[in-house]
């Protein structure tokens, strides 16, 4: 029996719950778009557009449609680039068939925010519905040099028509009103993930009801119940005192003759009358039982934390972690795309073979070269590998994921317990409260849940591995400083995570001088010990780091070295404009930047007005409790070192994401910039410090709550704090467990969204065909992007796709070039030849880049088309007539989405060829063969050699390639050139060759010439083997070090 009862109640509890959100969603859409305010959207199809051209001054588009209700109000359309520019827009509506415009209004172009949309607002028309109205765009400038990119009559829709229906419609119109907020109701309930919110719910619910029926809470309730003495209170208060007071008023006036002052009191003896009623009626309601109401709310706030605290003893809560996890594996949707593809989550085995192997050519996806060695990632890749091999049903992506989100809050929980040591239950509650608000903190939504790149793993491991470190100092027990040291190596945070570990690590100085400052000389030596253990265990990645743009600005490489004055001298700029319109006052109060989003019209944008905005004042709770904590942090001194260092790391944190902190916060910042090699990548700083931040504010937070606490004396007053901040933490989580972010569409699209199940077939096909292709030489994928990137529709869902760094050569071992970015130092040349049509110029770049095939996607999204993916109106400036131009004989058609096509003869060229001359192609007599062997390694021959000739090596100059002949002899190093401004020369003499090498590497032929073999390789690759097994050795022992340790039998 009681069992039946506690799961009436809990249905009791889900129902409300269920209920309750959906009337909030309700509310909230109502709220947004008013209740008598609504858009309605035209398709192409219902709009007759007709644009007309006046040569370099005037684009005019005619539209023609039917409105398909009364009182419409505005119309908007989708239009791009104005703001920037000298002109002036003029918009105009009036009904078909009329001569008169109803409506004319001039807009200068500064209005605009480019890659947006505005509504164009006019008088209501009361009788529009089903009336046929002409609207007029038309844009005036002395600059209309690109016309098919002012207005987007491929967009869906096509444009907005919004609709204001007067005040009164409830009067006039009942049924109206009703019509309107069904319709409303329906459509929000309609859009609601019912497994996400029905799960969500159904959690809140069986908290609340353990809460709610909690037999004993372990607390007494000191809650002084005086019902009787509030009810003799309020019960001496009679409002209707009040209208009496103004009809006597009211009378004398009239009696008096001043019936202007009569007329007015009578408004003021109807508004008190209405408010005495309504007083009565809450007196008689509710504060009446405001006494029982307390109790209710001390009950649940006490009771709702022991049950948190309870919750954290128990088993089953693991298990059910555990059990989240697996089934959060069994998801069938992938997010890839993005600056690293995420393609190793799919395809593990096939992105370790083919890029993370190797050490030269084709070291940079769908690029010419990388800042960091491919091998960086080979330890990850491993790991991934044997899950796959061991779950191979589960989508590790998402397997991994729930396991970071889970993994992060319990090595939060433990790493802050070490700290605070908690004495009671009060404070064991701040480790959990602490812990789901760093977990789920805004700055890591904005940044690394939302971008999921490998850098998420520093939710779950950057805690674990500073909990690992500050245990092996305090308690002498190097192995956990080992297990830290083995985490940050396998999980690239040293390599591609660095930018954000490395900002974490700055902010946690503080926390971590505090934490070893008794142990110094342990800690010395162990920093020593460490630091070698680093490098032999990167040892095979760290060997090559000389031969990457990170160390040096190779040739044809997108940007000098990051560690260069010159590119120090670039970013500049770009720092003082990122910073000088960020603000403390957000961060402070445990938001994100407001202005920065605004600039970049951010996806993020909607959820942050709708929801961030609104309980932006809870933040003030927050960081009073930060600053009382200093006040009575007399009263707990066993902890004023940690408030301090927590403190000292929190407002380093804030200052780093911030930057523009007084007059002297830019100028440190650039400082630290133009003086610290490296320090530039910190750039971005609102980026790369928002984990940081996340961190500090979950530190600092738990710290002053555990000595605030301390100090209140009434356990009703410590609950409701506790309580207060719990609540706010929820609020904060809520867009992100409702999965509000997953469903925003890319950054400046309408309707294309992130996610995919599969590559289409079409694309599969494809990449089957090309991987055993036999050819050295590179591909294009049209049509280009801005990035070096390609758009992949998925196979099952309509707009949803794989938009990221091409994956051709992670997936078919050969590499394209893709996007402006792709051509390095060459891509403001390439889009100026696009902009100009000067295809051929485009034609002879190809060549040197030894471009052999051209890949050509024949369905680019509409919507994607005016994107940041194609900035600049980069699509509409490939043309069919630019693809013809570059494409010769048709290989293969795959579908109808893709074509694959020899480069035109004209720009073919070989991987290694000979040439009369330098920078050249031409050739008169000697004759060249070569085989590759593998990325390091070509064997050459040549023959009918006379004079002198250029051997050209269309790949990434570096100096320690090298041409080898039969007797090992290497040719001289002063004939080893750059030529193309990226690739490899070398002079061939002939003269030379006979007399500085032996008889035995050249054959001379009857007509003179000399025919000879050369190895073409590159030297670095002697020690390949080598590093790579000391590498691999330094993992295995270090592992079994740490497990012996741990599994050593403890003395007592």
């Amino acid at each position: 029996m009681r069992k039946l009862k506690f799961l009436v109640r809990l249905g009791v509890v889900w129902a409300a719950l269920l209920a309750a959100f959906a009337l909030f969603s309700v509310y909230q859409e109502i709220k947004e778009n008013k209740l008598f305010n609504y858009t309605d959207t035209y398709a192409s199809s219902e709009v007759k557009v007709k644009p007309e051209y006046e040569p370099n001054t005037t684009l005019k588009y005619t539209f023609n449609a039917v409105s398909h209700d009364s009182y419409l109000g505005s119309i908007s359309f989708n239009y791009f680039r104005l703001k920037g520019n000298p002109g002036q827009v003029i918009f105009r509506i009036k009904e078909a068939r009329q001569n008169k415009w109803y409506a004319e209004n001039r807009y200068d172009f500064s209005y605009f925010n480019n890659d947006d949309d505005y509504q164009f607002g006019f008088p209501t028309i009361a009788d529009s519905k089903n009336k046929e109205f002409v609207i007029e765009f038309e844009i005036v400038t002395p600059n209309l040099t690109q016309k098919q990119n002012i207005l987007d009559l491929r967009a869906v829709p096509i444009l907005t028509a919004k609709y204001v229906f007067p005040r009164d419609t409830p009067y006039k119109s009942p049924g109206k009103l009703m019509t309107i907020l069904v319709n409303r109701s329906a459509s929000v309930i309609a859009g609601m993930d019912y497994v996400k919110v029905g799960t969500i719910s159904f959690v809140i619910a069986l908290l609340s009801t353990l809460a709610i029926y909690r037999k004993d809470s372990g607390i007494k309730s000191e809650i002084v119940t005086r019902q009787k003495d509030l009810q003799n209170y309020v019960h001496k208060i009679n409002p209707f005192f009040v209208p009496a007071g103004v009809l006597i008023i009211l009378s004398l006036a009239f009696i008096s003759g001043n019936f202007l002052l009569a007329q007015r009191m009578a408004v003021y003896l109807w508004i008190t009358l209405f408010g005495s009623v309504i007083f009565y009626i809450l007196q008689v309601t509710v504060l009446n039982r405001l006494a029982r109401m307390g109790k209710l709310f001390n009950k649940i706030s006490v009771n709702m934390l022991s049950t948190l605290d309870d919750l954290m003893t128990k088993r089953a809560l693991l298990l059910l972690g555990i059990l989240f996890v697996f089934v959060s594996g069994l998801s069938t949707t992938y997010y890839l795309g993005g600056d690293d593809t995420r393609i190793f989550y799919l395809y593990p085995q096939e992105f370790l073979n083919n890029y993370a192997s190797k050490i030269v050519s084709d070291t940079g996806l769908s690029q010419l070269t990388n800042s960091i060695p491919p091998s960086s990632l080979s330890a990850f890749l491993i790991i991934l590998v044997g899950l796959k091999k061991i779950l191979p049903i589960f989508n590790l992506q998402a397997l991994l994921y729930s396991a970071n989100i889970m993994g992060g809050f319990f090595a939060f929980y433990y790493l802050i317990g070490y700290l605070l040591r908690p004495q009671g239950k009060h404070e064991r509650v701040i480790c959990i409260i602490a812990s789901f608000m760093y977990v789920f903190s805004i700055f890591n939504f904005y940044t690394l849940f939302n971008s999921r790149l490998m850098a998420e793993y520093l939710i779950s491991l950057f805690p674990l591995s500073l909990h690992l470190g500050i245990k092996a100092v305090r308690e002498g027990k190097f192995y956990f400083l080992v297990a830290a040291v083995l985490i940050w190596s396998a999980f690239n945070f040293i390599s591609v995570t660095f930018p954000l570990s490395a900002a974490a690590l700055i902010t946690s100085l503080p926390l971590l001088v505090f934490a070893t400052w008794k142990h110094k000389v342990r800690l010395a030596a162990y920093l020593a010990l460490a630091g070698l253990l680093f490098v032999i265990l990167n040892l095979h990645w760290f060997a090559y780091v000389p031969y990457t743009n990170f160390a040096q600005a190779l040739p044809g490489s997108y940007t000098p070295s990051i560690t260069s004055v010159e590119f120090r001298k670039q970013n500049e700029a770009g720092i003082r404009a990122v910073t000088e319109i960020n603000n403390s006052f957000f961060p402070l109060l445990n938001s994100y930047h407001q202005k920065i989003q605004l600039a970049n019209h951010w996806p993020q944008l909607p959820i942050y007005f709708s929801w961030y905005s609104k309980i932006l004042i809870s933040g003030y709770l927050l960081i009073a409790v930060i600053i009382i904590a200093g006040l009575v942090i007399e009263k707990d001194k066993t902890r004023t070192s940690l408030y301090v260092a927590a403190m000292f790391s929190f407002t380093l944190a804030i200052y780093f994401f911030t930057v523009n902190i007084g007059p002297w916060g830019i100028s440190i910042f650039l400082w630290l910039s133009n003086h610290i090699p490296g320090f530039v990548i910190f750039r971005n700083m609102y980026d790369k410090f928002a984990y940081g931040l996340a961190f500090q504010w979950a530190l600092v937070i738990s710290v002053s709550l555990a000595i605030v606490v301390k100090s209140i004396k009434s356990e009703k007053h410590k609950a409701y704090l506790l309580f207060a901040v719990f609540l706010i933490s929820v609020l904060n989580a809520k867009p992100f467990i409702l999965g509000e972010f997953e469903n925003l569409p890319y950054w400046t699209s309408l309707h294309s969204y992130d996610g995919i199940r599969a590559f289409n077939r079409d694309y599969q096909d494809m990449l089957k065909f090309v991987k055993n292709q036999n050819s050295a030489g590179r591909y294009l994928s049209l049509p280009l992007l801005s990035g070096n990137s390609v758009i992949v529709p998925d196979e099952f869902r309509k707009d949803h796709y794989y938009a990221g760094v091409s994956p051709l050569l992670l997936l078919a071992g050969k590499n394209d070039m893709s996007g402006l970015i792709s051509f390095a130092d060459k891509a403001k040349d390439v889009f100026h030849w696009l902009e100009n049509m000067d295809y051929g110029a485009i034609g002879r770049l190809l060549r040197q880049y030894n471009v052999r095939y051209v890949i050509v996607s024949n369905s680019t999204p509409e919507d994607l088309q005016n994107t940041f993916m194609f900035s600049d109106g980069l699509f509409a400036l490939q043309p069919p007539k630019f693809i013809a131009s570059l494409i010769g004989n048709k290989i293969k058609d795959f579908g109808s989405r893709y074509s694959l096509y020899e480069i035109n003869p004209k720009y073919r060229s070989e991987k290694i060829y000979i040439s009369d001359s330098p920078a050249t192609f031409a050739n008169h007599g000697a004759k060249l063969s070569f085989k590759k062997n593998a990325a390091h390694s070509y064997d050459i021959e040549i023959s009918d050699l006379t004079g002198q000739h250029s051997l050209i090596f269309l790949d990434p100059h570096l100096k320690k390639w090298q041409l080898i002949t039969q007797s090992g002899k290497q040719l001289a190093f002063n004939i080893h050139h750059v030529v193309f401004d990226y690739a490899n020369m070398w002079e061939i003499d002939p003269r030379v060759i006979k007399s500085d090498f032996p008889v035995s590497d050249y054959q001379i032929m009857p007509d003179g010439s000399l025919r000879l073999k050369l190895k073409l390789y590159f030297q670095p690759y002697d020690y390949f083997a080598t590093v790579n097994t000391i590498s691999a050795g330094a993992y295995l022992l270090g592992i079994i070090f740490v497990l012996k340790s741990l599994l050593r039998p403890r003395h007592q």
